[in-house]
């Protein structure tokens, strides 16, 4: 597996290096690469598990919440709820990406019901305020619903 460097206005960075049984590594001196640019090894099964293990983009549910956060973070409401609103819309996605990566069910679990109560926090800020269009509170109830039967799978 190799890790590519990222490219910016002076050109790659990092340099060249053999890494552990001859595999191509570089070395960041600044840590500014993103995860997306590690490649998956290029073998059949290989390649699919290292997918399956690693790509956040077929969790819907933390999807649903990442989107959610995104609609929300615009809402108007007095500053001390609004504060608390996105500190809980964000716990929301991430403790299901850290919950994700857990190796063990009970471990998920635990991450998950964690996100299950930011989200009721958030659908109870968005009732406190009063003023949230019906849209982001529709909203908010399916992606409520989606994390429940997450954790109720995890029983």
């Amino acid at each position: 597996m190799a890790i590519k460097g990222g490219e910016g206005d002076k050109g790659e960075r990092g340099r060249q290096g053999q890494g552990i049984k001859g595999q191509e590594f570089k070395y960041f001196t600044d840590l500014s690469f993103s995860f997306h640019q590690l490649e998956a090894p290029v073998t059949g099964e290989g390649a699919l598990a290292f997918e399956r293990r690693n790509s956040m983009k077929s969790f819907f549910t933390l999807e649903l919440a990442i989107e959610f956060y995104q609609i929300s973070k615009d809402l108007k409401m007095p500053s001390h709820l609004k504060d608390q609103f996105l500190r809980a819309c964000s716990s929301v996605s991430l403790n299901l990406s850290e919950g994700s990566a857990k190796p063990t069910k009970a471990d998920r679990r635990k991450f998950y019901f964690v996100a299950l109560g930011s989200m009721r926090e958030c659908q109870c800020i968005l009732r406190l305020h009063g003023q949230a269009n019906p849209l982001i509170m529709q909203r908010a109830d399916f992606l409520g619903a989606c994390v429940y039967l997450l954790c109720q799978a995890m029983k």
